[in-house]
């Protein structure tokens, strides 16, 4: 009897042993799992060192040309043929000064002084940005200036991709939960949301590595140009003077002739005044020699 107490002992140590060392053994694969995680989300300086260069290349110049329409046509069809594009162009002529020079009565001579300058933006794959910028300095008469800048933006995007991963968890961790309130469905939607826009961030910051942006101001010396147009001076416009004496005798004629006839349609009223005009007078003699 002793004995079978003493087996169940034995037996019971055991167990017991075994559930202690699986249970030490599931908390250390957890610990291990933490750690690899956090080694995953947060990467070590090594790991960022080591991690690719994202370069974001862009480039200002200013510059004077021969012609400016004829020198965006030659940048637009560079770009191009760099597998590059255009993405902003802008052209303009200033007037700086103009005169009018009458020719005749009708016509008149513009005179103008004006420059004309225009603001491209193009974008061209990185690796060709350099040569693209030589040759177009290629097409200037002078260069006010050139400036070329390189940004290293890896850090960024490796900030915006941690971002997203922890993110991602956290709405995999929220939609997990057997029970999810209003409240949290709105902060996983906030989440998905700030996840998207790392996500489009780091798209944009691909595409600015594959693309670098150059910013193009090119101008031209003073241009002068002669232009024949229609005088709009309508005083010039008018009659020699003899001619106009003739028609103010005509139309004064005219005008006679219509004082006549408007005289004709009320003779009634100018006969009646007349006659009223002539009682009158004799009224006031016949008084006058009444009263002597």
């Amino acid at each position: 009897m002793k004995n079978k107490y003493f087996y169940l002992l034995l037996l019971g140590s055991l167990v017991i042993a075994a559930c202690s060392q699986s249970r030490r053994d599931q908390t250390s694969a957890t610990e291990d799992h933490i750690i690899a995680d956090d080694a995953k989300d947060n990467p070590s300086p090594n790991s960022v060192e080591n991690s690719a260069a994202k370069l974001v290349k862009t480039a200002d110049m200013r510059f004077k040309v021969q012609n400016v329409q004829k020198a965006n046509t030659d940048i637009s069809n560079l770009a191009h043929s760099m597998n590059g594009m255009l993405m902003d162009h802008t052209m303009e002529s200033s007037i700086e000064n103009s005169e009018i020079t009458p020719i005749s009565n009708d016509s008149m001579m513009v005179i103008s002084s004006y420059i004309t300058h225009s603001d491209m933006t193009v974008r061209v794959p990185s690796e060709r940005m350099e040569e693209f910028l030589n040759a177009v300095g290629k097409l200037a008469a002078f260069i006010n200036f050139r400036h070329m800048h390189i940004d290293d933006k890896r850090l960024d995007y490796l900030a915006a991709k941690m971002k997203s991963m922890n993110r991602s968890q956290f709405v995999k961790d929220q939609q997990k939960r057997t029970r999810a309130n209003i409240e949290d469905g709105t902060e996983v939607l906030n989440v998905k949301d700030e996840l998207i826009d790392h996500n489009i961030n780091n798209m944009k910051i691909d595409d600015s590595v594959k693309y670098s942006t150059i910013n193009l101001n090119l101008y031209q010396n003073s241009v002068v140009s002669k232009e024949v147009t229609v005088n709009n001076n309508l005083s010039n416009y008018q009659l020699p003077f003899f001619m106009r004496v003739g028609n103010a005798f005509t139309d004064g004629c005219i005008l006679f002739k219509d004082f006549l006839i408007a005289l004709t349609h009320i003779w009634i009223f100018i006969g009646l005044g007349i006659f009223i005009w002539i009682t009158i007078k004799y009224r006031v003699k016949k008084s006058k020699l009444a009263s002597k």
